[in-house]
């Protein structure tokens, strides 16, 4: 008795669903009335067959759980729906369906789509066995064969009550190789057709009739002419493996993989091929590469990018640097001497309260742009650096001498270097008066 198990959001469907179904014979134990209990009891009764419902509350639709069923479990669907517009019957079709069953549904229609969905499915999983089993056979035993129809011929030569044993071999070796996915054919020493197997036909686009007699050589595009190099190898080294381009029926170039093997039998010469189609495979290898060298060229082009703007940033930091130190000295050689000569000059109350006020806003302007007495602005070394703040607070070299426990030169010859990085080479400039107007 076969197990289906009907899935619908809507109780009152899958109840009749099932009893439908048990009236008709099958075996119902359950219901599902959501994506994921679907998936949960397909684990659980591995039933033959589902009726899905389409839309289905929740994260999960119906057809999504048909994929994961069928992906997971190989159980086939039937899909119940009421919506029968193209997008749910193209994307419904991605999951393989056996069939679709519209809302409202007729019982007596219901009961025809089962037994076929039933039925095909029987059929495709004795298919899928068979051409596994003809499949595994043939790759197995290709060497075989072909040592084997050697073999026979000699065997027919030396002895003719062999021949209808040979006769029967040649039948078997013939249906496998019909059978086979791969394509191949038996070719003489100069490239003609001599047999084909329904595949080969399959995928060069010709009638299984029309390949016997045919060159090998005719299938080749005028722009790639590389068999006859792959065929004097094969006959050199006795079997040989390799890629070649030939011409569909239609005009398409379609990219093959060959196994050919060699075989001489008495004064005659034969090749003996499998080949099958890997364009596909090609072309996507192809898009990889292609999409793999793109990203290095944008690679590329965002690391010199990147190269740019740091110069542009460093050249940014410089010009400021430069800018600031250009204020700065045009504000304190051009600006303050005058500014220190009007306060020494007489001036009125009045000019005086303007004069504060200029020298205010004069002292506002360059604050931003004003050095700080740090190792970063004069590269002044730790020692320097208290040194500098000591001398700034009005403690003389020996007071300085005695505090960091240093020889009062040693101290002088640390003034004289803060005196080289400050830039106050001239020793009439008072040091405690420049540390103090900078900082």
């Amino acid at each position: 008795m076969k197990r289906i198990l009907p899935v619908d959001d809507e109780v009152i469907i899958a109840t009749r669903l099932q009893d439908i179904l048990i009236s008709f014979g099958y075996d119902v134990p359950d219901i599902a009335s959501s994506a994921e209990e679907a998936i949960d009891q397909a684990r659980t009764l591995k039933p033959d067959l589902i009726i899905m419902d389409i839309v289905m509350p929740g994260p999960m639709d119906g057809i999504a759980a048909a994929e994961k069923i069928r992906e997971e479990l190989d159980i086939p669907v039937i899909f119940l729906t009421a919506h029968s517009d193209e997008a749910h019957i193209s994307r419904a079709k991605l999951s393989d369906p056996l069939g679709y069953i519209l809302k409202p549904f007729d019982e007596s229609q219901m009961k025809s789509a089962i037994e076929v969905a039933l039925h095909k499915n029987e059929l495709d999983k004795l298919l899928k066995e068979t051409n596994q089993t003809l499949e595994d056979r043939v790759r197995m035993r290709t060497a075989e064969l072909t040592e084997s129809n050697f073999n026979l011929f000699e065997e027919i030569q030396e002895h003719k009550k062999t021949e209808a044993a040979l006769h029967d071999q040649t039948q078997r070796n013939e249906m496998i190789i019909q059978t086979a996915m791969e394509g191949f054919w038996i070719t003489d020493s100069e490239g003609v057709i001599q047999e084909a197997n329904l595949s080969a036909a399959s995928i060069l686009g010709y009638l299984p009739e029309e390949l016997p007699a045919k060159s090998i050589y005719d299938f080749e595009p005028k722009d790639h002419r590389g068999l006859s190099a792959h065929i004097r190898k094969a006959v050199r080294q006795g079997a040989y493996h390799y890629e070649a381009r030939l011409l569909h029926k239609e005009g398409n170039v379609l990219s093959l993989e060959f196994n050919t093997n060699f075989l001489e039998m008495g004064d005659h010469t034969f090749l003996f091929s499998f080949f099958s189609d890997i364009t596909k495979r090609n072309q996507l290898i192809k898009s990889l590469k292609d999409r793999e060298a793109e990203l290095k060229i944008k690679a590329q082009n965002l690391k010199e990018v990147n190269t740019a703007l740091k110069s542009l940033l460093k050249k940014r930091d410089s010009d400021r640097m430069e800018m600031e130190e250009k204020v700065l000295f045009n504000v304190k050689e051009m600006i303050t001497p005058y500014i220190k000569k009007l306060r020494e000059s007489e001036m009125d109350e009045k000019q005086g309260i303007y004069l504060t006020i200029l020298e205010s806003n004069v002292k506002d302007i360059i604050s931003p742009f004003s050095p700080k007495l740090t190792s970063r602005h004069f590269k002044l070394t730790k020692s320097e650096l208290q040194i500098a703040k000591l001398v700034r607070m009005g403690i003389t070299s020996k007071e300085i001498a005695e505090l960091m426990g240093l020889s009062r030169r040693t101290i002088e010859s640390h003034r004289d270097r803060i005196r080289k990085k400050i830039g106050l080479d001239s020793r009439r400039r008072n040091l405690r008066t420049f540390l103090m107007s900078i900082d």
